[in-house]
């Protein structure tokens, strides 16, 4: 019988059900993944259909843990996805977990699906723990986009102290980006820290200019917030030489940084959107403790 999908998103906006079938809406799925939404996706027979309880995956398995595959099953299921999910999108990676049965972890980049091995039902969106409520693809998907904080080229950005300046956190900001700028009053609230700002061009030719006019400052740090906080114009120096845009835009394009705000903390760990401060405030304890 044909696969039919079911499909849950979680928006701000409220909840959207999708049904169709598994190429078509699967795509459409990813995508609004991509955009911004949580996405569960399920693809049953139609008879299993009307039978399903619509809402998060809740797993009483707390162990996320993944085992390698073989080259064959990797390719095969590498293969699978990429159909589905269409051109200009590739797998970096395929794990056999250790929940639901031993699905398949498949990571498409900074995103994680779960299949069988033909296929037959594949999901989209996050896994929780049913104890803790704890979110597993999240911490997935944070260990595998991890970096190395001390590999970081600070010299391409700029530092903001807050308080005594003891825990360390780099963020990926564009000139342009109005969460970029809710984020930063976020940001400007959290002490003790020392924030490295990457500022990176990613939303058109203005947010290029405006860039290069960030690095020509003599004090980039106070133009930058003048600018996201304060909506100050940035200043404008003809003779200035543009030095880094490429260099950023290399750097934005190796971490992977699909989107801005990214942040990244001292023990690699990324964290992408415009949380709120608490979040932002455990994930920097979290960081911490860690890495000591």
């Amino acid at each position: 019988m044909r696969p039919v999908c079911v499909v849950l998103g979680f928006h701000s906006s409220g909840t959207n059900y999708f049904y169709g079938d598994a190429g078509r809406i699967f795509k459409k799925a990813f995508m609004r993944r991509v955009a911004g939404y949580s996405v569960l996706m399920k693809c049953v027979s139609v008879a299993v259909a009307a039978t399903l309880g619509l809402g998060t995956v809740a797993l009483a398995q707390a162990d996320a843990a993944v085992q390698p595959v073989s080259k064959a099953t990797a390719e095969k299921i590498s293969k699978g996805i990429e159909g589905l999910i269409g051109p200009g999108y590739k797998v970096q990676s395929v794990f056999k977990t250790t929940i639901f049965g031993g699905l398949y972890e498949v990571r498409v980049g900074d995103n994680l699906l779960y299949t069988d091995e033909n296929l037959s039902h594949v999901f989209s969106g996050n896994v929780f723990d049913g104890k803790n409520f704890d979110n597993i693809t999240e911490e997935r998907i944070s260990k595998l986009t991890a970096i190395q904080f001390s590999e970081l080229p600070l010299e391409l950005a700029f530092k903001t102290v807050n308080g005594k300046g003891t825990r360390k956190v780099a963020v990926f900001e564009d000139p342009n980006c109005g969460y970029c700028k809710r984020f930063r009053k976020t940001l400007s609230e959290v002490d003790d820290t020392t924030i490295y700002t990457f500022v990176v061009p990613m939303l058109g030719p203005d947010s290029l200019a405006k860039t290069k006019a960030v690095y020509c400052a003599a004090d980039k740090s106070k133009v930058w917030d003048d600018w996201m906080l304060r909506n100050k114009p940035l200043p404008t120096e003809a003779n200035c030489k543009d030095v880094v845009s490429e260099k950023l835009i290399a750097l934005r394009q190796k971490l992977s940084v699909t989107g801005t705000p990214t942040s990244f903390f001292i023990d690699g760990s990324r964290l992408a959107g415009a949380v709120p401060k608490d979040q932002f405030e455990q994930k920097l304890v979290a960081a911490s403790k860690s890495k000591s």
